[in-house]
C-alpha cells in the first residue's frame, strides 16, 4: 500500500528572500498547544513546544488547529507568495503554516484520519532527506526514509495508514510548509494524489 508519494505540483516563488527573513525573525515563534487532538500524543496543552513558526495564510476562524502560531499578514511585502498560497488547488485550505523543528520529531500521527496530509519543503538545504515514514505506532523497525525528486517540494501521505518524523540537522534546519485542509476532503484530492504517484513512482513510500 502506497501511503506517501511527490505531488506533482510547481514548487512556490518567494518575491523576495531577504524581505522573507526579516519577517520570520521578527514575527515566528513557538506554537502552542490549545487542545488534545489524538489520544496517542505525548505533547500536553499549554506544553513546551518543538515548532517554531508562523501562519502566512488564514481563513475560516471557525476552523482552528491543535496548535496555534502568529498569524503574519505576507500579501503586502510578499504578494506573489501570498496568492499561490491563497489559491492552491485544494478544496477548503483553511490555513497554511510554516514550522521548523528545533529537535528531532518522533513518529508520529497528526489526526489519525484517512486523508492526505499536503506538505511542501519550503526552505531545505540538507544534501540528506530528513523526513521519515513507519508503521502506525512508531515502530523504528519499520523506517522509511522518504526522498524527494529534484523538480518539486510537494508531497502527500496518508495520515491514517502511516506515521511520520524527522531527524533535525542543526546545520541545515528545515522549513516545512504545512497546508490546513478539512479532513473530510482529504479524501478528494485522489486524482492528484493517483497521477502524481503514476509519475514518481519510484519516489513513492509503500508500508
Amino acid at each position: 500500500m502506497i501511503i506517501a508519494t511527490p505531488l506533482d505540483l510547481p514548487n512556490l516563488i518567494v518575491d523576495d528572500w531577504d524581505v522573507f527573513w526579516k519577517l520570520w525573525n521578527k514575527h515566528a515563534d513557538y506554537f502552542v498547544k490549545v487542545r488534545q487532538n489524538i489520544a496517542t500524543s505525548k505533547l500536553k496543552v499549554g506544553g513546551e513546544s518543538p515548532w517554531w513558526g508562523m501562519d502566512i495564510y488564514y481563513n475560516h476562524i471557525e476552523l482552528q488547529p491543535a496548535w496555534d502560531a502568529p498569524i503574519v499578514n505576507i500579501q503586502k511585502d510578499l504578494p506573489m507568495l501570498y496568492k499561490q498560497v491563497s489559491t492552491l488547488p485544494f478544496k477548503g485550505v483553511y490555513r497554511v503554516r510554516l514550522m521548523m523543528s528545533i529537535s528531532d520529531i518522533v513518529p508520529h500521527t497528526d489526526d489519525d484520519a484517512d486523508s492526505w496530509s499536503v506538505r511542501y519543503m519550503f526552505h531545505y538545504t540538507d544534501p540528506y532527506p530528513q523526513w521519515f515514514f513507519t508503521l502506525p505506532g512508531g515502530n523504528e523497525d519499520t523506517k522509511q526514509i522518504f526522498k524527494l525528486p529534484e523538480e518539486t517540494n510537494w508531497f502527500a501521505y496518508n495520515d491514517k495508514y502511516c506515521w511520520h518524523g524527522t531527524t533535525r540537522n542543526p546545520i541545515h534546519p528545515k522549513i516545512l510548509m504545512q497546508v490546513f485542509i478539512p479532513l473530510t476532503y482529504g479524501k478528494k484530492h485522489l486524482p492528484l494524489v493517483q497521477s502524481s504517484i503514476e509519475k514518481y513512482k519510484d519516489f513513492t513510500v509503500s508500508i
